[in-house]
């Protein structure tokens, strides 16, 4: 019979492998998401079927909820509108192999076999990604099983349509009706008609007792090295800025704000690799990263600042390839009309392309004093070819060690998250998740 895998949201199972984990399926998990549980927790699972000993016996499972897994496909690149290409994409492609089925005489011969060709063809010429989802919201919410006999028997239910049937008598080999061969395509459609907090969940238990896998095997990493072929998409994003505070200042904010994406991301480690800081030695590093043919995916961000504009210049004749992105931090609203002291003393300005360093972005409960003043930019020198002032915030020191506090206070007491301004890291990790998706 063979052991199988199962992926399930809640108590619905919609999809399976025999005899293997599906490191597609295996890469929305970090082994943070690992839990073992006493067989008769198992959700759905009878015991007295199973033909194994079952005293003592521990469910292995994967579990998050679908609304992570969504920021972990998006990580990965897919978006609504990449579902949507690609699921008209399938479309054509099965009614182009159907096709081809008319020349084959055994499906022409056989009457059945025509029907059911014929049924599917209509099916898939009629089906669009909009009618896929209100169909399969309706299954989810009404619970219904999947069963071979919606499409290929004769299941009394007259007010079932035809593309419904397909859908749930078809779900082995189309995921119900969804034509692609990647799981991950399908789940990300999920996750736009299901509630977000239902917990999606890959049960290995049966691999595990079938010996196809250990318990306490470290099965995300395997299934990365699996997916090495496409290890641009499924590996971390490497990420690097000007400098270390900026590093460490973006890698607490993720680690905060979106913890079930720290594992997805690395950090540029200045300290170890004795990198030189500045928005110069950035430009270089990431010259030298497409000189060497790094293929993992680089997201270089500079400030939203003189220096800034001054080195991405040097950048402008050089071929970035499709794995690597060069971004500055994006406008900030609090920078449109912000302190600034220069010869003619204390003056308001726009300071986005100016003097936007990271500390910029650090929120208003850091930025201001107890008098809500805000700690000023002070203009600095004079850049000839952009005709422009650099300018730099005050007292740097001081507001990065308040933002270390600010993140500290949060992690030991996660409800004051919501109490406090994340604005502005919010922009810049709106920025860096978003920074491969499609345009």
């Amino acid at each position: 019979m063979g052991s199988y895998s199962y992926l399930r949201i809640n108590d619905l199972q919609i999809y399976s492998t025999k005899s293997e984990v599906d490191p597609t399926v295996m890469m929305l998990f970090t082994e943070k998401d690992k839990r073992v549980l006493p067989m008769p927790s198992v959700g759905g699972l009878n015991v007295d079927d199973c033909d194994y000993e079952t005293q003592g016996y521990e469910a292995v499972e994967y579990a998050t909820t679908l609304a992570i897994a969504k920021d972990r496909l998006e990580f990965m690149g897919f978006t609504e509108a990449t579902i949507r290409r690609d699921f008209q994409k399938g479309v054509e492609e099965t009614l182009a192999k159907l096709e081809k089925r008319h020349e084959d005489p055994i499906w022409e011969r056989n009457e059945l076999l025509r029907s059911s060709l014929l049924r599917e063809e209509e099916v898939l010429r009629n089906l669009s990604f909009d009618e896929w989802i209100v169909d399969f919201r309706y299954i989810l919410t009404h619970e219904i099983k999947p069963n071979l006999d919606y499409w290929h028997g004769e299941s009394e239910t007259p007010e079932m349509s035809e593309r419904m049937r397909y859908m749930l008598g078809r779900h082995d080999d189309t995921l119900f009706g969804f034509p692609t061969y990647d799981t991950r395509l399908f789940i990300r459609a999920v996750a736009e008609i299901t509630d977000l907090t239902a917990e999606l969940v890959y049960d290995v238990t049966d691999l595990v007792n079938g010996g196809y896998v250990e318990g306490d095997e470290n099965l995300s990493e395997y299934a990365r090295w699996q997916l090495s072929e496409t290890f641009a998409t499924d590996h971390k994003v490497v990420v690097l800025t000007e400098g270390r505070s900026d590093c460490r200042a973006l890698r607490s904010a993720l680690d905060l704000l979106y913890p079930h994406l720290k594992d997805y991301y690395s950090f540029m480690d200045f300290k170890s690799a004795r990198v030189e800081g500045g928005a110069g030695s950035l430009a270089s590093t990431v010259k030298a990263f497409i000189g060497a043919g790094i293929v993992n995916r680089i997201i270089a961000f500079f400030d939203n600042d003189t220096a800034a504009q001054v080195a991405m210049r040097s950048l402008r004749n050089v071929g970035i390839p499709k794995n690597i992105r060069v971004l500055r931090y994006p406008d900030i609203e609090l920078g449109r009309d912000y302190p600034t002291m220069g010869p003619q003393g204390m003056t308001h300005m726009n300071v986005n392309g100016l003097a936007a360093g990271l500390e910029l972005y650090f929120g208003r409960d850091v930025l201001q004093d107890a008098e809500g003043c805000f700690t000023p930019i002070q203009w600095r020198g004079y850049n000839e070819t952009l005709n422009q002032y650099q300018g730099e915030i005050l007292r740097k020191a001081e507001l990065q060690s308040r933002f270390d506090e600010k993140i500290k206070s949060c992690q030991a007491d996660p409800r004051l998250i919501n109490s406090l301004d994340w604005s502005g890291m919010q922009l810049i990790l709106s920025a860096l998740r978003s920074a491969f998706h499609s345009t």
